[in-house]
């Protein structure tokens, strides 16, 4: 499963600025109605909090977080994606400071934050137990470390759920590469994400498998499949 610790960075370099400006002020639906809600009832009060959105991408939710008054940092490898975040930051200020630097190299003594958060990225990095690395070390002690990723239990797509009515498991344990429009993402089981987190000093104080209310997904039937297999977990975890 080797591959350049560049190429998906590469490949997201490609996006175009129409493709980014699909995404909204709150993201996709998912994360509007699955992944928002979920990390926002784990952070509570952020006011005045230093938070780090490690892989920011569009950076909807460092305005998000900015909105609330906590002091955010975003960081993004993709100049696409860095160069939109820094134009919005720009036409509309938010005391956001925008870095583009790779999260499994990110160094920066100088920093460090109350609240990380790495939504929907840590699936997308090979090694991403450097990335790891740089989250924990960015983290002060007692901080809380905010993840979330693809389920790796459940991940058929919505069309598969859609036809078929189940999802199927055909390989869990082995790792592989699963491709995407944009870039690769890497399936790994629970256990190497939890033992690589907690072997950082990570302590896990919840578990979230966000699920749809069914009264949403009866205005939108194509997302029935999140009423009943979570497609995301999110992890909230302090730094002993």
């Amino acid at each position: 499963m080797e591959k350049s610790r560049d190429t998906n960075i590469t490949s997201w370099s490609s996006v175009s600025r129409e493709v980014i400006e699909t995404f909204g002020d709150q993201g996709d639906f998912a994360r509007q109605h699955l992944l928002n809600p979920a990390i926002f009832s784990l952070l509570g009060n952020v006011v005045g909090k230093t938070i780090l959105d490690a892989g920011c991408g569009t950076g909807y939710l460092a305005r998000l977080l900015a909105k609330r008054k906590a002091v955010v940092v975003g960081l993004e490898p993709a100049t696409p994606f860095i160069t939109y975040v820094k134009e919005i930051e720009a036409d509309e200020p938010l005391h956001i400071t925008y870095i583009q630097a790779d999260l499994t190299v990110w160094n920066d003594s100088s920093r460090v934050f109350d609240v990380v958060i790495a939504n929907m990225v840590l699936m997308d990095i090979l090694h991403f137990e450097k990335a790891l690395d740089t989250c924990f070390s960015h983290l002060c002690k007692g901080g809380q470390f905010i993840f979330s990723i693809s389920h790796p239990c459940f991940e058929a797509s919505d069309v598969d759920y859609k036809e078929e009515g189940f999802i199927a498991v055909k390989e869990y344990l082995k790792p592989y590469i699963i491709e995407q429009t944009f870039g690769k993402r890497y399936h790994r089981p629970l256990n190497v994400y939890l033992n690589a987190v907690t072997s950082r000093g990570g302590e896990i104080k919840t578990v979230i498998e966000p699920k749809l209310s069914e009264t949403l997904a009866q205005d939108f039937p194509e997302q029935e499949r999140a009423v009943h297999v979570p497609a995301f977990i999110i992890f909230d975890v302090y730094k002993s």
